[in-house]
Parts: structure tokens; sequence; C-alpha cells
């Protein structure tokens, strides 16, 4: 399996825009893209690192963070992406349990590593980049690394953390082959076309930002377009330029909900957007009628970091007439609900997750503990719970740990939520199960108003009676001022129980 794309497309179409930095305005077609490759390349090689070697990438976004990656590849070892918004503490038993023999880290970071730095025992070379300096020239080399032998597709290529809402960070082993899937997954889905333009605002160090869509883009020989950071008002302003013409993005529903708040949303020229990817969390559909009223049609999908991004998502054909649901499984990953261990589910029953295929990780990072609790027979258990329609489409519920049990019935919070973001009045809101004398457990919603309203209790039971049974309605109201969420924007669901019993 051949994985250098930079090199064929700098052979194939050199001239062809392979890159945009916002931040800095560098921009390189696919020559300069694959000789920046070379340069990295080089400092990998003057430092000894070998085939197999872990290389950490501790840098915000940047189009030099994909040229590392990709020289990562190129010189048969192994890229690990390291979330910089995870505390000390996190990223140092992270960089210990990987153990990588270079790290590269962002000029603007470097506080942060020193800090975690003198918790660790190793030999660790670190190389600074000045990456958002305007200035910033990326390494050459007079040598190509070209590799011109087939890859075995069971080779590791990335190794990501996941994001730790549940416990420590365990390593995501992804190899060449789980990452070549994932991708075609995404290409079939969506039927991208070689002009692509991808768009990352999420930061590169997430799966989702990766594979959507800023490897594909540079797979298929388009324009990965990446920016340093989120920004609400440049993000809708970069959507308008006709000069990028920006095609495909990702963003989470926090992220929809900070371009809806905008001033400058209706005046942002949407129409050449053909692929407006959400994902990471259940989508209210509330929201996605929102868009949908602007003229934006956003795509639910559904994936993990150990599914190498998409297990399944709703495709172009199906997104304006199917709302709610995060579309069919992908062409290289088999979906199950299974009600138990032994039991499939049957269409419109509720069941976790398992998914089979050739984008399913082999397994975590040296820990087999969590490989036996992960895998049954092959099929990877993701811990969430959703229920497939007759048709095949899948609707996601939420997480396994975050249902709760009112009366004897079964909750699923992600149910609870989407109505209730119908309410114009709620800005956020995470709903979870709390001790109840006369119930066993009963919903509490956990809300952040919209400016200049109010929401009360007995306004939202109300809400609730035309779309939920009674069961499932929150018995409890607590306002907040901001909702807890990790790096990577999910809302995390055990500090909200916390910050219940703390009141």
């Amino acid at each position: 399996m051949k994985i250098d794309w930079a090199a064929y497309h700098a052979n194939a179409r050199p001239d062809s825009l392979a890159t945009v930095d916002l931040s800095t305005g560098r921009r390189a077609n696919f020559r300069q893209f694959s000789a920046n490759i070379d340069g990295y390349c080089q400092l990998l090689a003057d430092r000894g690192v070998k085939a197999g070697d872990r290389v950490g990438i501790l840098i915000m976004n940047s189009s030099e963070y994909l040229a590392i990656v990709l020289a990562c590849w190129r010189s048969n070892c192994v890229a690990l992406t390291l979330n910089f918004r995870l505390s000390q503490n996190e990223l140092s038993y992270i960089v210990g349990d990987a153990d990588p023999k270079l790290l590269f880290v962002d000029s603007e970071l470097i506080e942060l590593w020193d800090a975690i730095g003198q918790s660790l025992d190793s030999d660790l070379q670190i190389l600074v980049l000045d990456v958002a300096s305007a200035q910033f020239s990326p390494p050459s080399s007079d040598k190509s690394f070209v590799v011109e032998d087939d890859y075995s597709p069971d080779r590791l290529a990335m190794l990501m953390y996941s994001s730790g809402t549940t416990g420590r960070p365990k390593g995501v082993r992804l190899t060449h082959g789980n990452i070549f899937a994932g991708m075609q997954n995404l290409l079939i889905t969506y039927g991208m076309p070689r002009h692509v333009v991808s768009y990352a605002i999420m930061p590169l160090f997430h799966i989702g930002s990766m594979l959507g869509f800023s490897l594909p883009a540079l797979f298929i020989g388009g324009t990965a377009v990446v920016d340093r950071s989120f920004d609400p008002g440049r993000t809708l302003a970069t959507i308008h330029d006709p000069d990028l013409a920006v095609t495909h993005f990702l963003g989470l529903p926090a992220i929809y909900n900070a371009l809806g708040a905008h001033p400058d949303v209706d005046r942002t020229d949407f129409s050449r957007i053909q692929v407006a990817l959400a994902s990471a969390e259940p989508i209210p559909e509330a929201m996605l009628i929102r868009w949908k009223e602007r003229g934006l049609l956003v795509h639910e999908a559904y994936g993990l970091t150990e599914t190498t991004g998409i297990v399944c998502a709703m495709a172009s054909e199906d997104v304006k007439r199917t709302v709610g649901y995060a579309g069919r499984e992908s062409m290289f990953c088999t979906v199950r609900i299974m009600a138990d261990a032994g039991r499939e589910a049957d269409p419109g029953e509720a069941g976790e997750i398992w998914a089979k295929g050739r984008n399913v990780m082999p397994g975590y990072w040296n820990s087999p503990e969590n490989d036996a609790d992960a895998f049954v027979d092959g099929w990877f258990r993701t811990g969430d719970i959703g229920y497939k329609t007759p048709e095949g489409y899948i609707k996601i519920e939420g997480r396994l740990k975050d249902m709760y049990i009112s009366g004897g019935e079964n909750v699923y919070p992600a149910e609870v939520e989407r109505v209730l973001y119908m309410m114009p009045e709620i800005a956020e809101v995470a709903v979870v199960g709390v001790p109840s004398e006369r119930w066993g457990e009963s919903g509490c919603a956990v809300i952040v108003a919209a400016p200049g309203t109010q929401v009360t209790i007995e306004a939202v039971r109300s809400h609730c009676a035309a779309y939920l049974a009674k069961f499932k309605h929150p018995q409890e109201l607590v306002m907040a001022q901001a909702l807890p969420r990790n790096a990577t924007g999910k809302i995390l669901k055990f500090k909200v129980r916390e910050m219940l019993q703390l009141r």
C-alpha cells in the first residue's frame, strides 16, 4: 500500500495548492509541501530517529503540523499527537507512556513543556518550532526521503490518546490501514472531488480534525486550510472568502452555536460549502434545523478515535430529508446494536453500538486489560448507546455510562437534551441522573440560559410534555454560567455530576 500522497501529487500536479496557513499567510503547492516534508525527515534522521520510533507533536494548529505527520510516515516512524489543552499531569503521563524519541514543541507552548519535562526521566530530544511567526521557514534538505516500497497496512502510523472523559487517557494505536480506511469512508460517503478545500478549525491533535477533512484533502490532491485556533468571526470570514472557496469543514455543536450567535452569520455566503460536518457528541435536532433554515445542510456523523473517524455518517443525498440521525454505517465499518452481550437489538431497540472493520484500531498501547474490556470476538464496544431503523439509519442516544434508570425505565440523556434544545431560552444543556427517593434516579437539567432569558422547571416540564414520556422529564433544574468541557469541546458529564454534588 503506497501512502506517500504528497510525493505522488508533487509529480502529478506540482503547482496545485496543497496547504494554506491562515495565521501566517504561508501557502505551499505540492512541490513545496513535499520538499517541506523532506526537510522534517532530515531533522528526524539527523537526530537518530529510527523506524517504529514515536515522534511527539505538541504544536498548535499549523500547516507544519500536517507536514510533520507525513514526515513521520515518510520516515517509517509513528506520529504521536499531543493535546496541548490537557493538564501537566495528563501530558506527563502520556509522554511517559508513549516514550517518544523526539518531540516537536510550539514556541508558544514551551512553558507548558518546561513544566512537564521536569517530571520526566528520559533522554527525549526537543525541537522548538516558532510556527506562528510569519518569518518561520520550514527545514530543508538536499536529499529525497520518499519511500518507494509499499507499506504494510498493519504498520503503526499514529498514536492518539483518548480524551480521558472517564479515566486516564488510553493510547489508541492507528495503523496505515486504519488511516486509509478512515479516509475512504469519508471520500466514499461524501463523494469528495479533487478540488476540495478543507478547513481545520478544530485542533489537529483530534482525529476529527485530522480526518475531517485535512488528510483526505491532501490524499486526493486538494487543499488543506488550517486555522491556528477557532474564532467565530474569523471562521465566518474564511468561509465567505471566494478566493479560498472552502468546501468542507467539521465542527462541534458548540462551534456551530458560536457561529450562529455571531452578528456576521447572516452576511456569510455558505453556498460553496459542500459538506459541513458535525460530530463528537449527539447533535441537537433544533440546531440542525436552524442551520438548514440558513441554507446550510449540516451533516451529522458518529465516530471515535478508536475507529479512525466515522463509523456512520449522513450522506449528502440523505441529509436533505432525514434530520437527527447519524446516517448509515460506512463502507469499511459494520455496526451492530447489542441489547446485551449475547443478543443483537431489534430495529428501533436501543443498545450498545459495536463496530468492526478496517477502520477499527487493533488495540490500545501497552494496555491488554483495556483491550480485553473493549473487544468481544473482534467487535469493538464503543460504550455508546443507539438504535438502528429498519432502513439502516443509526440514532445516537449517548454514552452507556450516562444512562440512568428512573422508576425502572431507562432514560438516555441525549434524547432529553435534544428536546430541551428546542427551547429558544436554552443555549446549552446537560442532563444527568441524580438520586431520587421516589424513583431511584431522576433527571437533573443543568442549563446555560440564552442571553436575556430565564428558564424555569415548570417551563421545562411543560415543553417536554409534548415530546417525551413523563418519566423522562427532568425533575430538577440547575442554572450554570457554562458547562464543563474537555479539550476537544465535549461536555464532561462526570464533571457535571461532580458540580451537582458540591451544591
